[in-house]
């Protein structure tokens, strides 16, 4: 009798946009020991504050569209801090902690010094600061535009040849999360005071695009991603590459969707720069100086 050997099952491997591509385009090396190893994180300090500065945003958002949150700009303890707290305890529920320069996680009735310089809590330390700017300042002109937040894609592409050796698939697939998707009619939103349209229609390439576009429709689509980290200099183009890169297929998988309308722009925001360090004006002097950066700080 004669027993035939079951095949293994057909299966397409799955990546993550910024978890596995992302990082592999990075250092391939260090994806290897991140990822597969399990080995801990180099920067766990950025790890923490991307994450919690999305939650926050996202939070902010939600209790916006609830009508909770009203009149811009928002006092941080009145409005912010309970945000924060909430999203400081989902974060440690997953093992994510903040180092003790960051983030006070002590609310007001906390009567111990703590990790703090004292225990007059809660301290408004640089998280919180710069959650608090990136609110206010784009918070009035992101939230209206809002039609998705956190939305999950995902898509397939044809597996690139490797040479002599069979692939393992024909095809990939990817899976991203975009912070914001925005859903625009320019025509109407042409006269709203609102930086981002403004900036939108200030765009000749942008600007170019509207024209071309002739089939009768008047809505599009504006993908928004949030980076916890200093805008990047001219010099550093590997990171500006990953970086379109990565905005540039989120559009391509949000074209995946039926749902979708025509994809405008996309939008990275730094929200580092509305409240930089002393290390970080040491270094933007330096950029300035060597001229590798196209923003100018005002006099102030």
């Amino acid at each position: 009798m004669t027993l035939s050997v079951r095949k293994l099952p057909y299966k397409i491997p799955e990546y993550s946009l910024t978890g596995d591509l992302l990082s592999f385009l990075k250092c391939p090396l260090q994806y290897r020991l991140y990822n597969r190893n399990a080995l801990p994180p180099s920067k766990p300090v950025q790890l923490w504050f991307g994450e919690f500065l999305h939650g926050v945003l996202e939070e902010a958002y939600i209790e916006w569209s609830k009508g909770n949150l009203k009149n811009f700009p928002l006092d941080w303890k009145k409005d912010i801090r309970d945000i924060e707290l909430r999203i400081y305890k989902r974060l440690q529920a997953r093992g994510l902690n903040p180092p003790p320069p960051l983030f006070c996680p002590y609310d007001k009735n906390f009567k111990r010094k703590g990790l703090c310089k004292d225990n007059h809590h809660p301290h408004k330390l640089i998280a919180s600061q710069r959650a608090e700017a990136a609110i206010n300042t784009w918070g009035p002109h992101l939230f209206p535009l809002i039609k998705e937040h956190e939305v999950k894609l995902k898509g397939l592409r044809k597996m690139p040849d490797i040479g002599e050796k069979e692939n393992r698939a024909n095809y990939y697939g990817i899976t991203g999360v975009i912070d914001v998707i925005s859903s625009l009619n320019l025509e109407k939103e042409s006269s709203t005071n609102n930086l981002i349209i403004e900036y939108l229609y200030a765009n000749k390439e942008i600007k170019k695009m509207i024209d071309k576009y002739k089939d009768g429709k008047k809505d599009f689509e504006i993908i928004v991603d949030y980076k916890g980290m200093r805008r990047p200099p001219l010099t550093n183009k590997n990171e500006w590459k990953a970086h379109e890169w990565q905005i540039l297929s989120y559009a391509w998988l949000r074209h995946q969707q039926p749902d979708a309308k025509r994809v405008i722009a996309g939008i990275l925001f730094y929200f580092n720069e509305l409240v930089p360090t002393a290390d970080d004006l040491k270094i933007l002097s330096n950029e300035i100086k060597e001229e590798k950066t196209d923003v100018m700080p005002t006099p102030e």
